[in-house]
């Protein structure tokens, strides 16, 4: 009987240390991103632990973005290809300089480029001219359960975003839980400001490469975000909850039997 009880327990022990290292708790963020043109949807799952991020998206896009901040490591996962990206600090500083030189080598064809290649390229040459500036409006608005504050951001003097940011006391979340998001906008702001558009994430990414007047995770996060092109509301991004939950390992890992691809810059930046 002894037995048994000493074997009970240490079964009990192993199956408890095992869920400690499958699941940790964090923050969850759920969110439906809508074009306003065709009046499709999908909806995006954000988890954040103390040290990772994983942002999933589903619809056509289908991807998953990863961010381990112990390791400074960037990921981009295509799971319909079933492929992945992979880009640490080190490489992403090697690939900046690649693409400026291979820019400089394209500037003098400039001329004869499609509007949309001189614009990637300008954005790659010049990428303070893709800055923003935001206004705060004084009144405050109420998204979903979430007494929020509206900013509105201009570049050149055209409205290109509408952020309605809900403080961290509103969220009922500690700002602290959001640690491992904000430095992974830090890293962003960092390496992918320049070639962030040539990832494959693309417009996927532009939600993340903030720049240093942004007011997303200062004062607390963006529940309610319209995107403006030309002038007109493109798509709206709305969240739909924010919970304190357990969260698997495996959310921050790359599925087994995917393979990994490397960025060819110059059919990228040809694009």
């Amino acid at each position: 009987m002894k037995i048994k009880y000493i074997l009970a327990l240490t079964i009990l022990s192993t199956l408890l240390t095992s869920f400690d290292l499958v699941a940790k708790q964090g923050v969850k963020i759920s969110s439906t991103t809508r074009d306003l043109k065709s009046n499709s949807s999908s909806t995006t799952s954000i988890y954040i632990s103390n040290t990772h991020v994983a942002i999933e998206n589903s619809g056509s896009k289908n991807s998953t973005i990863l961010y381990n901040s112990l390791k400074e490591e960037f990921t981009y996962i295509d799971n319909t290809k079933k492929e992945y990206y992979l880009f640490d600090k080190a490489t992403l500083v090697q690939l900046k300089e690649q693409v400026k030189m291979f820019a400089m080598m394209m500037k003098q064809f400039a001329s004869q480029m499609p509007e949309d290649q001189r614009k990637k390229l300008d954005k790659i040459m010049n990428p303070s001219s893709t800055s923003i500036s935001y206004s705060k409006s004084p009144n405050l608005e109420k998204v979903n359960t979430w007494t929020t504050s509206r900013y509105e951001g201009k570049n050149s003097n055209e409205k290109v975003i509408s952020l309605y940011i809900a403080n961290y006391q509103s969220i009922g979340v500690a700002e602290s839980n959001f640690n491992a998001m904000k430095k992974m906008l830090e890293f962003a702001k960092q390496n992918l400001q320049e070639i962030g558009s040539l990832l494959p994430a693309g417009g996927e990414l532009s939600a993340f490469t903030v720049d240093s007047n942004s007011p997303i995770m200062k004062e607390g996060i963006p529940v309610k975000t319209l995107a403006y092109e030309n002038g007109a509301s493109k798509n709206e991004n709305l969240v739909n909850k924010i919970d304190l939950t357990d969260i698997p390992d495996n959310k921050f890992v790359i599925p087994t039997g995917y393979s990994r691809k490397t960025i060819d810059i110059q059919n990228q930046l040809g694009k």
